[in-house]
């Protein structure tokens, strides 16, 4: 019986277009105006940082990444963002999505931004990237040290 009603559930959500609440949720959106306000860093901000890494190593194109607090101007309060030099990817969101998922609370989410060149150098006054491609990546914590800031 299970089985059945699990069938039956997959065909609504094909059908309907419904989401898995146990998938991580993500949507597109274009911000025409972001301020970049400071990096966002702390212990829970290094363990995602750190929890990334993988994700970005899978992915060629990402040359850096940053987390940053930002305010698009629209309400009082701010948004962590991870922002990406980066070819935009859907499927780089969905991993990071689903890695992000595994470490926060689900009412809390993470905005992706992918930056370019005067993005970056806007950004680049106030953060500094936590991941820079082309340094070494180890398992070993003390070399994990190093990528992260």
């Amino acid at each position: 019986m299970k089985d059945f009603l699990r069938r039956v559930r997959d065909a609504f959500r094909r059908l309907t277009g419904a989401r898995d609440p146990s998938q991580p949720r993500y949507e597109v959106r274009r911000e025409p105006g972001i301020r970049f306000l400071h990096e966002q860093d702390g212990e829970a901000e290094r363990r995602v940082k750190s929890a990334l890494l993988p994700v970005f190593l899978r992915h060629a194109g990402v040359a850096r990444a940053y987390l940053v607090h930002a305010d698009y101007g629209m309400s009082k309060d701010y948004e962590v963002v991870l922002c990406l030099v980066a070819p935009e990817d859907p499927g780089l969101v969905k991993e990071v999505s689903a890695v992000f998922s595994t470490l926060a609370p689900r009412n809390v989410h993470l905005d992706v931004l992918f930056l370019d060149d005067a993005k970056e150098r806007e950004l680049s006054q106030v953060c500094v990237p936590f991941y820079p491609a082309g340094r070494p990546v180890s398992s070993e914590a003390a070399d994990e040290k190093t990528l992260l800031h």
